[in-house]
Formats: C-alpha cells, sequence, structure tokens
C-alpha cells in the first residue's frame, strides 16, 4: 500500500480504537520488507535451473538454509547451493533466539536459587553452526555479556562488549565442550569464542560483576602468578576443551573375526577396580567398551588442525577448572 501505508488501513479498520498510531511506521517497514521477501520467492526458477542443469549450463551458486530462520540470503531458490559459510555465524536471527535462551536460563535459575549462576557448562555441537546458525554462540556470548558485530557481508569476525550498566547483571562464566565436529572443521568459530573469552577474563570490572575475571584471578592466587601476568591469565581463561584429535572410528566397524595367523583379542569392559587387560584366544569378541585399558585403545592419530585446541586440551590437567561460589 503506497501513500501513508499502514496508517491509512489501521484508520479503516479500527478507527479512533488504535491504542499506539506511533508504532504504524514500523509496521510499513514490515509490509516493505515481506513485500521483499515475497518478490524473490516469485523470482525463484528451480525447475528452469534444473532443467538448465541437465543441458549443462551454467547454475549460479548461492546458499542452503531455513527462510523460517531469518535466511532471506537463501532466495531466489533454484541456484547451486553450498552447505553454509561458518564465518556468518551467528546470524542476526540466531543471536535473537539465543539470547532468548540464555534469559530464560538465567530466569530459572535465580527463580530457584535466588541468585545468578556462577558458571555454566554447554556441549557445543556442529549440528549448531551446520543446522541452527549458531545459536548456541549467541546464547554464551549473551552469558558472557558480549554481542556479536555483523559486517556487512554478514560475516562475524568481531564483538562489542556490552555493559555492566546495560546487562544489568553479572557477566556468566562459561565452559564448553566442543565436539570433535566443531573442533576439526569450524575452528575459526572457536578461535573467535575463545577471543571473546579473553577479552571478558580481561576486563577491568568488579569480580562480584564478572564471573569469568573473577575465578580466572582465584586461580591464578591458587598457583601463586600474578594478575599482570597476561600469559598466566590467559592460561586461567581458558574455557574450551575437546577431546583429542583422532580418527572417528564408530564401534560397528571394530573387527569381529580375527586376522589370518593372529589370535583373537577379546576386549572387556573395565571391571570396578579398572583392572581388566585383553585376554587372547577368546571364541567371541566382547562388544567395545568406551573405558577399554590402553591397550585395547585405538592408537592411530593425526595432527590437530587447530592449535589452540590442542594447547586448551593439554591445559586442561595442569589448570584446576573454577569452582562456583
Amino acid at each position: 500500500m503506497a501513500g501513508t501505508g499502514f496508517r491509512a488501513l489501521a484508520g479503516k479498520l479500527v478507527g479512533d480504537r488504535l491504542v499506539a498510531p506511533e508504532l504504524l511506521p514500523r509496521l510499513d517497514a514490515v509490509r516493505d520488507r515481506a513485500g521483499a521477501i515475497n518478490a524473490r520467492i516469485e523470482a525463484s526458477r528451480e525447475t528452469e535451473a534444473l532443467l538448465n542443469g541437465f543441458a549443462g549450463g551454467h547454475l549460479p551458486a548461492g546458499p542452503s538454509g531455513v527462510l523460517t530462520r531469518g535466511r532471506e540470503d537463501i532466495l531466489p531458490t533454484g541456484r547451486n547451493f553450498f552447505s553454509l559459510d561458518p564465518r556468518r555465524t551467528p546470524t542476526k536471527a540466531a543471536a535473537m533466539v539465543g539470547r532468548s535462551l540464555a534469559e530464560a536460563m538465567l530466569a530459572k535459575y535465580l527463580a530457584e536459587e535466588g541468585r545468578y549462576p556462577h558458571n555454566i557448562a554447554i556441549y557445543w555441537m556442529a549440528n549448531d553452526i551446520m543446522w541452527a546458525d549458531g545459536e548456541a554462540m549467541g546464547q554464551i556470548m549473551h552469558l558472557l555479556g558480549v554481542r556479536p558485530r555483523w559486517e556487512a557481508d554478514g560475516r562475524v569476525s568481531r564483538f562489542d562488549i556490552v555493559p555492566l550498566a546495560e546487562l544489568k547483571r553479572p557477566r556468566v562464566d562459561v565452559t564448553i565442550r566442543a565436539s570433535g565436529l566443531i573442533r576439526d572443521n569450524f575452528p575459526d568459530r572457536l578461535e573467535y569464542l575463545d577471543d571473546v573469552i579473553a577479552a571478558v577474563a580481561a576486563l577491568d570490572e568488579p569480580e562480584e560483576d564478572n564471573f569469568v575475571r573473577a575465578h580466572a584471578l582465584a586461580t591464578l592466587r591458587q598457583e601463586g602468578a600474578s594478575p599482570d601476568d597476561r600469559d598466566a591469565l590467559r592460561r586461567a581463561s581458558l574455557r574450551i576443551f575437546s577431546a583429542r584429535p583422532a580418527p572417528t572410528r564408530p564401534e560397528s566397524t571394530w573387527r569381529s573375526t580375527p586376522r589370518p595367523g593372529r589370535p583373537k583379542a577379546t576386549c572387556p569392559t573395565s571391571s570396578s577396580t579398572g583392572t581388566a587387560s585383553p585376554t587372547a584366544g577368546a571364541s567371541t569378541a566382547a562388544r567395545p567398551s568406551r573405558n577399554w585399558p590402553t591397550p585395547c585403545a585405538p592408537s592411530r592419530s593425526r595432527p590437530t588442525r587447530w592449535s589452540r585446541t590442542s594447547t586448551t586440551c593439554s591445559a586442561a590437567a595442569a589448570i584446576s577448572a573454577p569452582t562456583a561460589a
């Protein structure tokens, strides 16, 4: 609708009963955006693109995603889509969802415990980036009191610290267990979150308002290190952990028959005393256990693609995890 837009439509529908006419210009912006999305949907030519591809023609590239998750960039469809660009996570829509998740979590804890949590552990899986556009990233960043900064092309490489006066609560410490797929396929997102945590730990804020810094300083005091030692502070603020890089080998792929000339070995589950050992010559192989003794554990490994992961994993044994007060 041109001209007065929703103002004219609202006048016809509700007349003087309109409560907040000052909000109508916002609806005009929504109308314009919805019209642009609809035009891009109408411009989709999936059948023509399919026939063009069969004929050996060129199909322009385009991103994939879910329109209802704010991914207007996937339109028009009918392009040769690629999976994702992790540098564009979290998206603006995912960051909003993550913020809502964080606020709901904090509200529930505050209602049950009467205080904010000092530390929250999050298992960060690859589907957060591959399917949810970084909603868990948005949740983690909001808990820390940080917001992503989007470039003009949608990429996220920087961030802004939310002032405590605006945040109106303490910065919650977050310990992240990253999955192997996150570690191997999205190292730049790991580094991004690691930079966020390091920046929060380095803020000159009261410990009661910044639990990341409070726990890091507690670790430094325990080790007798100075807060001015930047390397020590960095080690004390490591919050992203992952398994040691190694090839993934599902249990179903383990050999159930011996090689020629080799006795069959049984890898029993660990006993209560933890002294179980492999038994050679067994007629059947026990189901592999995640608690195998060393002789039964896979021994092959590969170099890590993310140097900070190996540093974090090796430091995990040397640095005691912060304990919430």
